[in-house]
């Protein structure tokens, strides 16, 4: 009896020795699988943000090489000819007429070459308004310096005979088109002098022009054209701001209590007054008054 009973109790040892060796290995077994299905749904994961990531890149590389063929392809229409180049400007021109038309904003001259000179005049109490007469100019580099200061003066004369008070100094803009290389600048003084009609483009940019006025709460952003940024250019004199408010579709207030914010290509910020312009130098830019 005693010797059945030892080797039952060796039997039930050995069962329960085996059994615990069996958990081990199920528990192993069932440790390797969780962590194999863990690191499948973390592999199916990546594999779920890389192909996000490869669709994305190749999204934006198909959208880049559809734009770039699409400007090749009407680049290489619009220089196709002179002919070509005219209709396009001219069409161009005449839906963005059309939309001046509609919004009551003012648009710049189509022609190539003209000289501009802008005063603000008081019409009563409430009122300024941005005065100018502009002619068309010869595209002679010989003779342009000579056709600015002749009409210039001759515009500035004819805005004098206008009976409304004039409260602003003038303003003397012109754009001239290089012929050897389809470019053109745009020049901007606040007193008539001599100029150099090969145009030295400045590196300065700005990211932000913002006009604000006490009487509303509006923030208007103002765009200028590239062709503003030239060596020598006196930008933001209290006649062009009235300009360049004319010249988009936003309503606004306008009187000697507004105040410029200018955010420039280094990331600074910087606040002009109505007696207050901007110089432009090559690689910087002044602030006078």
């Amino acid at each position: 009896m005693s010797k059945l009973f030892c080797i039952f109790k060796i039997c039930s040892q050995l069962f329960s020795f085996l059994c615990c060796i069996n958990t081990e290995n199920t528990t192993k077994k069932n440790d390797n699988f969780n962590e194999e299905y863990a690191d499948e749904n973390e592999y199916s994961d990546e594999n779920d943000d890389n192909v996000s990531q490869n669709y994305a890149l190749n999204t934006i590389i198909c959208y880049s090489k559809f734009s770039n063929d699409i400007y090749d392809c009407t680049n290489k229409i619009y220089n196709s000819s002179d002919a070509m180049r005219y209709t396009c400007d001219y069409f161009a021109y005449s839906f963005k007429y059309l939309y001046s038309c509609i919004t009551q904003q003012h648009i710049e001259p189509m022609q190539q070459n003209w000289i501009r000179v802008s005063v603000v005049q008081f019409y009563n109490k409430y009122e300024y308004e941005c005065n100018y007469h502009f002619t068309l100019v010869q595209n002679d580099e010989i003779d342009i310096c000579k056709q600015y200061i002749q009409y210039s003066k001759e515009l500035h004369n004819q805005l004098l005979k206008n009976n409304y008070s004039i409260v602003s100094n003038p303003w003397y803009s012109m754009k001239y088109m290089n012929k050897n290389t389809d470019d053109y600048g745009l020049l901007s003084y606040n007193k008539l002098k001599h100029i150099i009609p090969k145009f030295e483009k400045s590196a300065v940019r700005f990211l932000l022009i913002e006009y604000t006025h006490p009487s509303s709460e509006q923030r208007l952003q103002i765009e200028i054209d590239a062709s503003w940024y030239i060596v020598g250019n006196e930008l933001f004199s209290f006649t062009m701001i009235l300009h360049l408010l004319k010249h988009q579709s936003e309503k606004f207030v306008f009187d000697k209590n507004y105040t410029i914010y200018i955010m420039d290509n280094n990331i600074e910020r910087y606040e002009l007054k109505y007696n207050e312009y901007i110089l432009l130098n090559k690689h910087k830019f002044q602030i006078l008054s």
